[in-house]
């Protein structure tokens, strides 16, 4: 991966086309001006997008300062690192660094620049914004010892400063971010020590070359953010389907228990505000109350289950006894059919019967008193006479 370090903007003092509010830029525009994320081209073609600036800062000059990455992988990014890089005479094609922006003027009076690209380029209109760095590349360090570029500052560093990452520190070249200028001497030191040991400046190149390293690292840690992030987003767009799977679910046990319910209890023990707070539980907490819909749900069912079964054994009871009785009273019957006929009994209060009975057996002709006679003769036991 190939950084390079540059700036876009001229010191406001410096500026050409001062007069020119639309292509100038004060001191405050370059302060406002954002250019995360800006796309780097090759010779502001469209087509050519080699790679995209990740940081950026504004010198105390008004010179706007950015850090580029190229991509690695296609060949217009493989000519662009080649590009920027030494040539076998030890000076690189492109050297040039040209802003594209927008300028806004609103009726109001404000306006506003907006960056569209940074494109690399050999004679960029600012004359005077270069690419000052360009970290190693390891396959075309081969004909280096370093394989870091030679490049020249255009700026002295007492012209470049950051407010954040970086401030300006003066050396004889180009700038440096003070945020990595040598430290101050301990306080504990004896000051004739301090001033007779001289303090070692570091060269513009190390100070960019710890710039540089800084940005790869805050891109690695991006990136595990990022992955991170988008974990956090698969667990919680799992857990989202999970809980809809859980609502859909006990929404559906929740339905089928009130229902039950409803047939079983009446409206006072369950009313339409008992049915609302059942399905708004059933959906504000699907996973919490699952399990109580589900058992509830099956505990009815079985309930049901057993009170049909209950009742078909009651039917079948019934049916049962109702057979017994009725095969045993067909077995009484047949018994008497099989049985010899016997003349049944009369009863007592058949006397007049059995009387007329009598009477028409002795019918012969006599008169009434003769017959009357005869039966009553029939009633009486008849008297032996002994010694006769």
């Amino acid at each position: 991966m190939v950084y390079f370090i540059g700036n876009v903007l001229s010191p406001t003092a410096t500026q050409p086309e001062q007069e020119d509010t639309t292509f100038a830029f004060s001191r405050e525009e370059a302060h406002q001006l954002d250019l995360h994320n800006t796309p780097i081209r090759m010779e502001h073609h469209p087509d050519m997008e080699v790679g995209v600036v990740r940081s950026s800062w504004t010198g105390q000059d008004g010179s706007k300062w950015v850090i580029g990455k190229l991509n690695n992988d296609g060949l217009q990014s493989i000519f662009a690192k080649h590009a920027i890089g030494p040539n076998k005479y030890g000076t690189p094609y492109y050297t040039g660094l040209s802003l594209q922006h927008t300028h806004t003027q609103y009726a109001s009076g404000k306006t506003s620049k907006e960056a569209v690209e940074v494109s690399l380029c050999c004679d960029p209109r600012r004359a005077d914004c270069r690419i000052t760095f360009v970290s190693a590349d390891p396959a075309r360090a081969c004909g280096t010892q370093s394989g870091k570029s030679p490049y020249k500052a255009w700026h002295s560093a007492s012209q470049m400063s950051t407010p954040a990452p970086v401030t300006s520190t003066p050396t004889p070249a180009s700038a440096a971010p003070a945020a990595l200028a040598p430290a101050a001497a301990p306080a504990a030191a004896p000051a004739a020590a301090a001033a007779d040991t001289p303090m070692v400046q570091p060269s513009q190149e190390s100070m960019m070359e710890v710039i540089v390293k800084q940005q790869e690292l805050l891109e690695e840690a991006q990136k595990d953010q990022n992955k991170y992030r988008e974990l956090q987003k698969t667990v919680k767009e799992k857990e989202e389907l999970e809980t809809n799977d859980a609502r859909l679910k006990t929404e559906v046990f929740a339905k089928a228990l009130v229902e039950t319910w409803s047939k079983e209890l009446s409206q006072d023990d369950l009313t339409d505000e008992s049915r609302h707070n059942i399905m708004a539980l059933a959906s504000k907490y699907p996973k919490e109350t699952q399990d109580f819909f589900r058992i509830a749900h099956h505990a009815s069912k079985k309930m049901k289950e057993r009170d049909a079964k209950m009742m078909q054994e009651i039917e079948a009871s019934k049916n049962t006894e109702l057979k017994a009785s009725f095969n045993s009273v067909m077995s009484k019957q047949v018994h008497a059919a099989s049985s010899a006929s016997k003349p049944a009994p009369a009863a007592p209060h058949d006397a007049s019967r059995t009387f007329m009975e009598t009477f028409n057996k002795y019918r012969d002709g006599s008169s009434g008193r003769d017959l009357m006679t005869k039966v009553l003769e029939t009633r009486q036991p008849k008297r032996r006479r002994m010694y006769e």
